[in-house]
């Protein structure tokens, strides 16, 4: 799928709960992807920042630094201000979702996460061919 100059796109996994982050990993084929992880908004930061992923999935409720605190400061750093962004979140009302967009997310994902969802949002959100 990657020729051999190419390399496979980056996913950062933030989520502050690690069954939850392995699950997600479980979803995403190693073969197409290569998986970061961070437990928390400020290891987040420091990753997406070192890293450059392709595609940062974002758990919205955290302890210290929620996901849409970590989403502003990503959206305001100009290293990491590019970088699309998917909300995971078992809140799907209104004010959440709209809380989400207005900080720049390009989509979200509900949980319990749904594997087929979440590789066509993964696939759509980097315009990846089917």
């Amino acid at each position: 799928m990657f020729g051999l100059f190419k390399k496979k796109p980056k996913i950062l996994i933030v989520d502050d709960d690690g069954f939850i982050r392995a699950v997600i990993a479980s979803h995403i084929p190693k073969d197409n992807f290569e998986i970061l992880m961070a437990k928390d908004g400020e290891e987040g930061l420091k990753i997406a920042e070192k890293e450059e992923p392709s595609l940062i999935l974002l758990d919205a409720n955290m302890p210290n630094k929620d996901g849409w605190e970590t989403l502003i400061e990503l959206k305001n750093n100009k290293k990491t201000s590019n970088i699309p962004v998917l909300m995971c979140t078992a809140v799907d009302d209104v004010n959440s979702l709209d809380r989400a967009f207005l900080a720049g997310a390009q989509g979200y994902i509900t949980k319990p996460i749904n594997k087929d969802s979440l590789l066509k949002k993964i696939k759509k959100t980097l315009n990846m061919e089917e």
